[in-house]
């Protein structure tokens, strides 16, 4: 059972105590409900997602009324003024800007058991947006604005500054040819005071040298935290399988040949000719390089170049990056009793 909150009624049921209890008190006081909830706005273009990372507060009444709040973009903190109306299965509303009180834009949500759908749109019309959110635990919202990545510290770190920032400078520093390197910086996750995000990076003054590396950060604190850590071995053995349907899946459509020249050594041959190539193509345990990482509705497992990391070289053509994915609802059976993860998700 998932969470739920009262649209025409006072009977609640919520998996997190801390919620459970604050919205009982709303129902036995108020016919107006403090709510809180998390979430994106985001659009679709050329098959790539960006998300608007948003918290909202929100006065709902438990039938058809007036609705006042506010709500902020995770990545600047600062509060825009909402207001509209609920007929107890649509929510209306416009915000504001609070010194012009100028409408700056338009939601139209949907209330379902524990999240609003909807959009958002400009007041003329354009920019349209697509709205998720989810009920959460108001306690969260002191960790909700995304820190700034001088502040948020790394695990590991092979730079003098042990910040994200720091790691982004080392990325984009030394800078030759400006149009030959680049490094861009993207938020994957933020919920229940966790937060991935990804670090694209390209210099090609030299030599063509590029990668993508993930963190996981624990808001409360700022500190990365290793999310093998969080769960079960089982885990590791799910991805295991996972990544050999992929190798297997590849060897089909890049034939063995193509593997031979660069990689026939690794199998112990110099002929040109690989020999047990199973071997080569058999997945025993996750590369020590395997990364994970959260996103909207996703526990992500992510290898750069498999085959470049796992054999020390490889055919361009042939290797490949692995990325593949387990639902969030799915992950929490392999999450460590007394873990970070399993506070955040109430197991």
């Amino acid at each position: 059972m998932g969470k739920n909150f009262p649209v025409t009624g006072t009977i609640i049921t919520v998996r997190r105590a801390s919620v459970a209890i604050t919205l009982l008190a709303s129902a036995l006081y108020s016919s107006v409900f403090a709510l809180s909830f998390e979430g994106s706005m985001y659009a679709v273009k050329d098959g790539v997602q960006k998300d608007y990372f948003i918290w909202a507060d929100l006065a709902l009444p438990a039938g058809p009324g007036a609705v006042t709040g506010t709500y902020f973009y995770k990545k600047i903190g600062r509060a825009i003024n909402l207001t509209g109306t609920s007929d107890g299965k649509t929510v209306s509303l416009t915000e504001s800007d609070k010194k012009s009180n100028a409408v700056t834009g338009i939601f139209t949500l949907t209330l379902s058991s524990d999240s609003l759908y909807g959009t958002w749109n400009k007041p003329d019309g354009k920019d349209t947006l697509q709205v998720v959110l989810h009920l959460t635990d108001p306690a969260h919202r002191k960790f909700a604005v995304i820190p700034k990545p001088s502040a948020l510290m790394l695990q590991h770190s092979y730079y003098e500054d042990n910040t994200l920032a720091g790691e982004l400078a080392f990325f984009g520093a030394g800078i030759h040819y400006p149009d030959e390197e680049w490094v861009h910086f993207t938020t994957l996750f933020t919920d229940k005071n966790l937060l991935s995000v990804e670090v694209d990076w390209s210099n090609l003054s030299y030599t063509a040298r590029y990668g993508t590396v993930h963190h996981t950060f624990d808001c409360a604190t700022k500190q990365e935290i290793n999310l093998w850590d969080e769960f079960s071995p089982a885990l590791n053995e799910f991805f295991r399988k996972r990544l050999q349907e992929m190798v297997t899946t590849r060897r089909k459509t890049v034939p063995d040949a193509d593997w031979e020249e660069d990689l026939a050594e690794v199998i112990g041959n110099s002929n040109g000719t690989i020999k047990n190539a199973d071997d080569l193509f058999t997945v025993r345990s996750l590369p020590q390089r395997s990364e994970l990482y959260l996103s909207n509705d996703s526990l992500i497992f992510w290898l750069e170049d498999f085959f470049e990391q796992n054999y020390d070289s490889g055919n361009r053509g042939a290797t490949f990056d692995c990325r593949t994915g387990i639902p969030i609802s799915e992950m929490v059976r392999y999450i460590k009793k007394g873990s970070l993860l399993s506070r955040r998700f109430g197991k």
